[in-house]
């Protein structure tokens, strides 16, 4: 088994050197990033051509890694942050790099754990002063923090060594906060200047930089400019319906409505003028009018917190509580960050702590109240230690004025991160080291479905040498990450049940090999290991069928030849099994499978043929464990307990601790009058296991027969405690109680044993089969 195990595998790693191959021919030809995965794939072909195990190991780690952040970073593009940190960490631990630490804390950045961000981002910094992406999301992460002049000092610090478009655009965001106009505006006029594609693109996004740091002139400058060079600029309603707001202290003005109402009309399904007119609606009090609007925006971003806690404070209004409650428990559960939005979440806590406050669920509602407060407190410290900021008077306006603010932040904040999929270019930049060369989602998803299945055949690669190399366990777990990413990778599912067998795991090697024999009835490996596995599984008939097509080919592996005819005895085919094993009779088989093979002709009561494979056995290996014991057993039953007491004397010599031999023995000396040696025997068995069952009924049996019935009582109620069905010691039983005087015990151990006896003669009996080799003595009372 293990020769064809070792063959399995390395003709797996021949199917997956021209998978590589295909796999490289699928990557896109323009970027860096598919570039240098390439030159990764091409070196791990050149590892598995050289057969170097080592190198093949080597090769596949810098493949798997490298193509897990590609998808990191595809996902952190599109704004889909599920797994990010995850998928990152498995690609540090494969290989340590710094674009990687940079991207986890971005991804650490996007979820709100901003600590964990800094770690990450401090750790490349220290190590490596000169990197500049490094410093950029440091900077971030300052930004995030309020901390405005750190983060000025680490974005100045990434420009100056890497004086990118985005980068110059985020320190112009952190001086606008810390109130240094003059500097922020020209860093803009630079952008202006130099670094747009798209210039009234770059003029909206400049606005949305001055309104959020509350320069309403100098964004309505900027977006005036925007709309000069394109009327069609995105999003121009929705910015303009903010700016007529902010001019009046973020109320809701006529020209709001109407601008929001313009971008609804124009953009039917768009995430921001929807989201916003809900808003508006929302504070009119037009409740149904705003949860259609937030419907709309909720359905373009179900991922984002805000629809969903507006629809549950429009619902709690409507008072329809039980709404209220669903949607504001899952803007919470969407929000990673509480400060987001300026903390609004805060609202979803307190509404949620009113609404289980009627409902007397007074437990749960002083938890939400908790956090409110909690929320409300880190908004006031927030407001005390961040001047200058927007966002540090929002503390002090009425909550639909906040929420109102709220909404210029909300685009610009992500631009920190990366550029909104719905934006137009602006052409200052990605946020990734590597631009992502995808204009549309659908390319971007396209490209990650290739990413899993490279990792997936690296993650397979490295599974199949340490197959290879019997490191089963370490394989079977890299096989799995290889089929979380890409089921499909050629000679996977086949590696997977191959592996899961090798480790005893059999259900898991059935679920694997099950698709394999079914698309390729004729891979005899697979069918073999699949049976074998199902055999194990108890699974006896289908393990049957699953053998039946091998034929005569499995005679050559005596395992496979046994498990089939056992299969075939475990559903009653008794003639199938028996021609199988009297073939098998002719071959040269392993002593040890011959013990199996001769419980197998027990269990069909082919006793002779029993004894006759034991003995064949023992001749091959007389110190054979069990050969003896199984021959004693087959003896018995055929009446012939002399010779079953030299079996199981004989078997007591290699293993005197039997204690089953040492019970079979005590059983056929007292077939044989010998019965001083038998009871002996019996207590030797109980001093060892005083629960051993028939011990107790054969020892209690044989003190009734002496005329010692108070002696036997014990015994005998031991037994029948331990085998309640055994109509026998309740026969023994009520004798015993009836010689001791005890006529009450012993009517109603008689009137168990009638009612056992007339059950018994109802049920019809299936054909002769012994139960195992742990037998249990005959029933005769």
């Amino acid at each position: 088994m293990i020769v064809c195990f070792l063959v399995t595998f390395a003709t797996e790693a021949q199917t997956a050197k021209s998978s590589t191959r295909k796999r490289a021919r699928a990557l896109p030809a323009n970027s860096a990033a598919a570039t240098e995965l390439r030159t990764r794939l091409a070196a791990l072909e050149a590892a598995k051509q050289s057969s170097e195990s080592s190198a093949v190991t080597t090769a596949a780690r810098a493949v798997a890694a490298l193509s897990l952040r590609q998808i990191a970073e595809l996902r952190l593009a599109s704004g889909d942050v599920s797994e990010t940190v995850d998928i990152l960490r498995r690609s540090l631990s494969l290989e340590e790099v710094p674009a990687t630490q940079v991207d986890l804390a971005t991804a650490f950045l996007v979820t709100g754990k901003l600590d964990e961000a800094m770690s990450q981002a401090t750790t490349v910094v220290v190590a490596d002063p000169q990197n500049a992406v490094a410093w950029r999301v440091q900077g971030q992460i300052w930004l995030r923090k309020k901390n405005y002049q750190r983060a000025t000092e680490a974005l100045g610090r990434s420009a100056e060594l890497h004086a990118d478009g985005y980068t110059e655009y985020l320190l112009a965001c952190a001086l606008l906060r810390s109130n240094q106009l003059a500097k922020a505006k020209v860093i803009f006029g630079h952008l202006f200047a130099h670094k747009s594609t798209n210039p009234a693109a770059l003029h909206a996004v400049v606005s949305d930089a001055y309104l959020n740091s509350n320069y309403v002139d100098d964004a309505a400058r900027e977006l005036k400019q925007a709309l000069a060079l394109n009327p069609h600029v995105a999003r121009a309603h929705y910015r303009s319906a903010l700016l007529d707001s902010a001019r009046k202290e973020w109320s809701v003005t006529p020209g709001m409505r109407a601008e929001l109402a313009k971008e609804a009309e124009l953009k039917a399904h768009d995430y921001f003028g929807n989201y916003a007119l809900g808003l508006v609606e929302l504070f009119d009090g037009h409740y149904r009018e705003a949860e259609a609007s937030l419907l709309r925006a909720r359905n373009a971003r179900p991922e984002w917190p805000e629809p969903w806690l507006y629809l549950g404070l429009a619902a709690y209004s409507s008072g329809d509580q039980k709404m209220a409650e669903e949607d504001l428990r899952k803007s919470i559960a969407l929000t990673l960050d509480d400060s987001r939005g300026n903390y609004q979440i805060r609202r979803a806590y307190y509404t949620l702590g009113r609404i289980l406050t009627e409902q007397n669920r007074k437990a749960d509602a002083d938890d939400f109240v908790r956090r409110f407060r909690e929320i409300q407190s880190q908004l006031l410290l927030d407001a005390q230690t961040t001047p200058g900021a927007m966002g540090s008077g929002m503390a002090q306006m009425s909550q639909s004025a906040a929420a109102l603010a709220a909404l210029a932040q909300l685009p610009t904040e992500n631009s920190f991160l990366f550029p909104s999929a719905e934006t137009e270019p602006t052409g200052i930049g990605s946020p990734f080291a590597n631009a992502l060369p995808y204009a549309q989602p659908s390319d971007a998803k396209k490209r990650e479905t290739e990413l899993r299945k490279v990792v997936s055949g690296a993650f397979n690669d490295l599974g199949t040498v340490q197959a290879r190399e019997e490191q089963f366990p370490v394989a079977l777990s890299h096989f799995h990450e290889a089929e979380k990413w890409n089921a499909e990778t050629p000679g996977l599912m086949r590696n997977i049940g191959m592996a899961a067998a090798r480790l005893s795991d059999y259900r898991e090697s059935v679920r694997a090999l099950r698709p394999v024999v079914a698309s390729n009835p004729a891979d005899t490996v697979a069918r073999s290991m699949l049976a074998l596995a199902l055999f194990s599984t108890d699974s006896y008939r289908e393990a049957a069928e699953t053998f039946a097509p091998l034929g005569d080919a499995v005679l050559n592996r005596p395992e496979l030849a046994y498990a089939w005819a056992s299969s075939l005895v475990k559903i009653n085919r008794f003639p199938e099994a028996s021609a199988i094993l009297h073939k098998l009779n002719e071959r040269s088989v392993p002593p040890e499978t011959l013990i199996l093979i001769a419980q197998t002709w027990s269990q069909m009561g082919n006793y002779p043929q029993t004894v006759e494979t034991c003995q064949k056995a023992l001749s091959a290996n007389p110190k054979l464990s069990k050969a003896h014991y199984i021959a004693g057993l087959a003896l018995i039953h055929q009446d012939r307990p002399a010779e079953a007491a030299q079996e199981f004397r004989a078997e007591l010599q290699l293993d005197p601790e039997n204690a089953e031999a040492q019970f079979h023995l005590a059983f056929v000396l007292l077939q044989l009058s010998q019965n001083d040696e038998a009871t002996q025997w019996l207590r030797t068995v109980l001093a060892h296991n005083p629960e051993h069952p028939e011990a107790n009924y054969e020892l209690g049996k044989e003190l009734m027969s002496e005329g010692r019935s108070a002696q036997a009582i014990p015994y005998l109620e031991v037994a029948a405690r331990l085998k309640p069905q055994f109509e026998p010691v309740h026969y023994q039983l009520q004798s015993a109680y009836r010689a001791a005087g005890r006529k009450e015990d012993a009517d109603h151990e008689a009137r168990v044993y009638r009612e056992l006896k007339a059950k018994s003669r109802n049920i019809t009996l299936p054909p002769p089969r012994q139960q195992s080799s742990e037998t249990s003595s005959p029933d005769n009372p």
